[in-house]
């Protein structure tokens, strides 16, 4: 693309030095030269349109400039950021791996029970890190495999706020999920529905302060169903409402210490978009941040992934 802006520079470059060129050419005839004051006007006029196509191809050079820059600094400060992640799980597994092999013959077994339980959590945090890494990587190729089935929707949610239970405990919060009534049944990718809720409510959990309630809630909207997930945290910087659904792109609040690779939304993102739904991010007005994503309801009993399928199948 700059290349191309580049090639085109050069020609709006050419065609006003020759337009120059012509004009001093006319300002040297004689003035009683019949013809050169029309002449001499068209010159203006293109001199006029040359500068004008330059003016506007420096512009979007310039913005082009700044774009891939900033994809630069954002892939760079990915890499380091998951080059930390990687090696956090990976040094706590070689060295309670290390201690174990030390104090086999002397450590109690409640100890080395200890040992184990900390190499088997390290492990799972690693194996996290590198299956997002693969989802991510087949989702921008078209390999995922989607397994759709009618489900019930509602009940999809509630099997993953029953998940967190355990972890908002620890960490002093709460999951408030009012499941509506009235079934809804959706044709979706069962696990994959279930990662992005997930993703969602790590992030809430990740963000909340101790004592926090996290909300969620699934509404139906004409054909749609919505789910909203509320925290109570410090909620999302206004400019990176959008960019934080990006790949290689994290919040600031994340980066100012709460962790994480950043790869979850940009996930969640290309999985909602495969089921041809939509995900966003507002703030609410007495503080923290709220998760959206909307799943389209099929009107003649289909999936709406189908032709997502059918594409993916084709390449």
């Amino acid at each position: 693309m700059i290349k191309d802006q580049l090639d085109a520079k050069d020609s709006a470059v050419v065609d006003l030095t020759n337009a120059q060129h012509n004009q001093r050419a006319l300002e040297a005839v004689p003035a009683e030269c019949p013809g050169q004051g029309s002449q001499a006007g068209a010159v203006i006029e293109r001199i006029g349109h040359s500068e004008q196509r330059l003016s506007v191809l420096l512009e979007e050079m310039t913005i082009a400039k700044e774009k891939a820059e900033a994809a630069s600094r954002a892939k760079s400060e990915f890499l380091a950021n998951m080059s930390h992640e990687l090696r956090t799980p990976l040094h706590g597994i070689l060295s309670f791996a290390a201690f174990g092999e030390k104090n086999a013959a002397t450590a109690k077994p409640d100890k080395m029970l200890e040992y184990f339980h900390n190499i088997h959590h390290s492990g799972t945090i690693l194996l996290g890190l590198v299956n997002n890494l693969l989802d991510l990587a087949k989702l921008e190729s078209g390999k995922m495999i989607f397994d759709v089935r009618r489900t019930n929707f509602c009940s999809l949610i509630g099997k993953v706020a029953d998940e967190f239970s355990s972890l908002v405990s620890e960490r002093g919060l709460e999951i408030h999920y009012a499941q509506p009534d009235r079934e809804a049944i959706a044709s979706v990718d069962r696990d994959k529905i279930m990662q992005v809720v997930r993703n969602l409510l790590s992030n809430a959990v990740k963000f909340s302060p101790k004592g926090g309630t996290i909300d969620i809630s699934v509404v139906q909207r004409e054909q749609a169903l919505r789910v909203r997930v509320t925290d109570q945290g410090a909620g999302i910087p206004t400019e990176e409402l959008e960019t934080i659904f990006e790949e290689f792109v994290q919040s600031s609040t994340t980066k100012n210490g709460a962790g994480g690779t950043g790869l979850g939304l940009a996930i969640s993102r290309q999985i909602i978009a495969a089921h041809k739904g939509r995900i966003w991010a507002e703030n609410q007005p007495e503080g923290g941040a709220v998760f959206f994503f909307e799943i389209p309801l099929p009107t003649d009993g289909g999936s709406p992934l189908s032709n997502e399928l059918d594409e993916l199948r084709a390449r």
